[in-house]
């Protein structure tokens, strides 16, 4: 904007020179004069069209016809700036006392470009063809200036920074400027268009003059753009250092968002308000003190700061709140449905997540909370850091405290080629009974729970994730009780119908590790521990198909010995929603089988040891009876064959 205004202070001099001789010199040779003043002043070329017209009511001045301003060398092959026309209109008076009063600036349909190159260089910053101005010049400019109406009208403006590769460009602009005396505040207006949306500014700045010097002033702006309305109260300056009160208010963010050429999805839905201490750098950065944030009915407090990068700003925040809000709970829900019915699922969503607002910037930010409220989730208080590093986000889990218990770990999410995600979460005393409720739906098992899992998932979907989940763990209950189900009934009388209302079993311990491939977690060693029964379990939880297919054997009215007992298996199966509960009759004969044919070989065995026992022969460690048998029928073959051959070499030896 500097460039502009010093632009108007050039033909304000110009207008000056040139008022004394504007009945005497034609009007072509006026346009030339005045081309080759304006070269001089700005080291580019200058063409103005058409005859340099004098006015003299209703104040005096001069007119251009079409004008433009050469480019720098190294950018477009386009003019700076390019115009129908140009109109200049001073205040008679004032000349006579010495000072230049403008009365009117007009540039009409301007087309202006400005570009800035790699090194961070701009085509708008003029050096002098002439450094050293005519005395004339010096004395003129140095006076005191004023600007009753300035007006820019239907201009245009693009920008291209070759270094960030930002473009945008502004249309239809409008801009009214007064300038009055020393002391008093500028006047500014602006309209224009943004990627089809309106934009309007309007304000004062007070100490005009020495804004326009590049001196931090006092300035009050508002304006709006694409539904939002925003203002400032500060100080700034025209090399873009700014300080003061920020607020922006924004009824739909996603409409401000599509504007700005962002993803709408980057926020979510409702009311977006920011206010806060603000300290823009001149070298472009950004600082918010004392911020409070609104969005999606959520009020945060935030600190931040947003530095540029080579590649990507870094932002880094602490932001806190009393309880975060996010989404609307889904109908069933534990929110929605406080009595503890379970949310209506049939599968993982497959919608497609859109992870691209992790490639905008790195961030550092420190967030804490009371409480979450999610999608059916309830939270208490959180302590969570993000580290996001091109586009890997790390979930620094120092405190979440969820269903009943805590939570600690790393969550990552990984967006740099597709998306992954996984970690390490640890749990403490974690109430199994909201935890089931919230994730499958179920609520018959009552317990606290420990245990740790490391997974890795890979996938552009929910339902993708948890088909590819690979990972292991461990997991270990205390003291609890399963609603619904008499396993000790069960066994008692062969009965799989001891479900439902009022059957319970209660455990003292339940523990197992695990293994996760391709969706599907395997576990081997459950250990189920009751007063008056103890189970075993292994089996497969399809976490990705969300189903069942497990084994339990519980045994009971065991010996102190450990021995006897009642033992019957239980195949749980089907969906987490609704799984059946059956006796394996098939597993329980097979293993009534497999117990009366080692009973037979027992007995066999018996036997044949008592054979060879009357046979003398002895078995040795490691050998089955076959094997004893035919090894005593050999060494006695073998003590006969000796003792033949001994009888037969003596009695050769006693005939000779």
């Amino acid at each position: 904007m500097r460039w502009l205004v010093r632009l108007f202070l050039t033909f304000a001099v110009l207008a000056l020179l040139l008022v004394g001789a504007v009945f005497l010199i034609p009007g072509d040779h006026l346009a030339r004069l005045a081309a080759e003043r304006l070269a001089a002043a700005t080291g580019r070329d200058v063409t103005i069209t058409g005859d340099l017209r004098p006015t003299i009511w209703p104040v005096i001045g001069v007119r251009t016809g079409p004008i433009s301003i050469g480019n720098a060398d190294w950018a477009a092959d386009r003019p700076l700036l390019q115009a129908e026309a140009l109109e200049i209109g001073l205040d008679f008076a004032a000349l006579w006392r010495g000072e230049i009063a403008i009365r009117r600036l007009a540039i009409e349909k301007p087309d202006i470009a400005l570009e800035r190159d790699a090194a961070g260089r701009g085509n708008w910053e003029i050096a002098a063809a002439q450094p050293a101005p005519a005395p004339a010049e010096q004395s003129a400019a140095a006076r005191p200036l004023t600007l009753d109406q300035g007006s820019l009208r239907n201009g245009r403006l693009s920008f291209r920074d070759h270094g960030s590769g930002a473009v945008f460009g502004l249309e239809a602009i409008d801009l009214d400027l007064a300038l009055p005396q020393a002391g008093q505040a500028a006047q500014l207006d602006l309209s224009a268009l943004f990627n089809g949306q309106v934009l309007t500014l309007r304000g004062r700045i007070n100490e005009a003059p020495l804004f326009l010097n590049g001196t931090v002033t006092a300035v009050d702006l508002a304006g709006g753009f694409a539904g939002a309305d925003f203002a400032f109260a500060g100080r700034a300056g025209l090399t873009g250092v700014a300080e003061g009160r920020l607020r922006l208010d924004a009824p739909d963010p996603a409409r401000l968002l599509r504007a700005l050429g962002q993803s709408p999805d980057l926020l979510p839905p409702g009311r977006l308000a920011v206010a806060g201490d603000a300290n823009l750098t001149e070298q472009g950065s950004f600082h918010l003190r004392n911020g409070t944030v609104t969005a999606a009915g959520n009020d945060l407090r935030v600190a931040g700061d947003l530095v540029p990068g080579v590649q990507r700003p870094r932002l880094t925040a602490q932001v806190s709140t009393d309880v975060l809000r996010i989404g609307e709970p889904p109908a069933g829900s534990a929110i929605a449905a406080p009595t503890g019915t379970a949310p209506a699922q049939t599968g993982w969503s497959t919608a497609p997540i859109d992870v691209s607002a992790l490639h905008l910037a790195d961030a550092d930010i420190s967030f804490t909370a009371n409480g979450i409220e999610a999608a059916g989730l309830r939270l208490g208080a959180t302590q969570v850091a993000l580290t996001l590093d091109a586009a890997r986000a790390v979930f620094d889990l120092r405190e979440v405290r969820a269903f009943d218990g805590n939570l600690t770990g790393e969550f990552v999410i990984n967006g740099r080629s597709g998306l992954s995600v996984g970690g390490t979460l640890r749990a403490e005393e974690i109430g199994m009974q909201p935890l089931l409720i919230w994730l499958a739906g179920q609520d018959r098992l009552i317990s606290r729970a420990g245990g740790e899992i490391r997974f890795l998932g890979v996938g552009n979907s929910v339902a993708a994730i948890m088909n590819s989940l690979s990972g292991e763990g461990h997991l270990q209950l205390g003291r609890g009780e399963i609603v619904g189900l008499d396993l000790l009934g069960m066994l008692r009388r062969l009965d799989p119908n001891y479900v439902g209302e009022g059957a319970r079993t209660i455990f003292d311990r339940i523990a197992g590790s695990f293994t996760i491939r391709d969706g599907v977690l395997q576990n081997n060693d459950l250990v189920f521990d009751t007063p008056l029964l103890t189970a075993t379990g292994a089996g497969q939880i399809g976490l990705g198909t969300r189903t069942l297919s497990y084994r339990l054997v519980p045994t009971a009215l065991t010996a102190e010995d450990g021995t006897g007992g009642v033992r019957v298996p239980f195949l749980v199966s089907g969906p987490w929603a609704s799984p059946s509960i059956r006796l394996d009759l098939e597993g329980l004969a097979a293993e009534r089988l497999e117990r009366e044919r080692r009973a037979l070989e027992e007995r066999a065995a018996a036997e044949a040891r008592r054979a060879l026992d009357r046979l003398g022969i002895e078995q040795r460690e490691g050998e089955d009876l076959e094997d004893a048998a035919r090894r005593t029928v050999e060494e006695e073959a073998r003590r006969v064959l000796e003792r033949e051959i001994q009888r037969g070499l003596g009695r050769l030896l006693g005939q000779q």
